[in-house]
């Protein structure tokens, strides 16, 4: 296989995974438009950017893993590669702690320089504080995306976020993770 020919089976996929990521809110707009409701829309639309704006911040999650993931898996390390995935998931979750203790302060902070009306601040607000329980699925899939193009599989993360389109009106972000998570246990864990 030439050398072009591999880089498109790994750029391709990856592209097409990380197009998906700002898909829940997307879907989350679409379905409050039908409510004729501006305040709603608006309030929706800033919600979604507060989680873009935070979860921005925890890009390192992907990258870090997949850096370290490639270099154990080009050196036939499988072992550090299933630790390396553990300790990714382990770092996610506390950094969902995190997120948790600092989500008022957070919201709070953002909306003060967030030109908008008090009721679309207050829907926002509200948005924020019920979806924000998906953080520990959402930092987990930032992980395991890293974890599987570090292993050189671009294709589970386009399968993971496929996932989170199907059930994006449900719960997105843990169907994904779940999915995610079995994908890894199937393929990689020794039996």
């Amino acid at each position: 296989m030439s050398l072009n020919r591999e880089i498109l089976r790994l750029a391709v996929p990856s592209i097409l995974a990380n197009i998906t990521i700002p898909l829940v809110g997307i879907v989350d707009t679409a379905i409050v438009g039908h409510l004729s409701d501006a305040a709603a829309i608006g309030g929706i639309a800033i919600g979604t950017m507060l989680f873009d704006l935070l979860y921005w911040n925890f890009g390192f999650l992907r990258i870090g893993t997949s850096g370290l993931a490639a270099q154990a898996y080009g050196a036939g390390r499988k072992d550090e590669c299933r630790k390396i995935l553990v300790q990714s998931l382990t770092l996610a979750l506390l950094a969902t702690l995190f997120v948790w203790a600092i989500q008022w302060f957070f919201v709070t902070a953002v909306l003060a320089v967030v030109p908008c009306s008090a009721e679309a601040a207050s829907i926002a607000r509200e948005y924020f504080f019920v979806r924000i329980w998906a953080a520990p699925a959402t930092m987990m899939l930032f992980t395991f995306k890293g974890w599987f193009i570090g292993m050189q599989d671009t294709k589970s993360p386009v399968h993971s976020s496929r996932s989170t389109a199907d059930c994006s009106s449900r719960s997105p972000s843990l169907c994904s993770s779940t999915a995610s998570f079995i994908l890894a246990l199937a393929r990689y864990w020794p039996r």
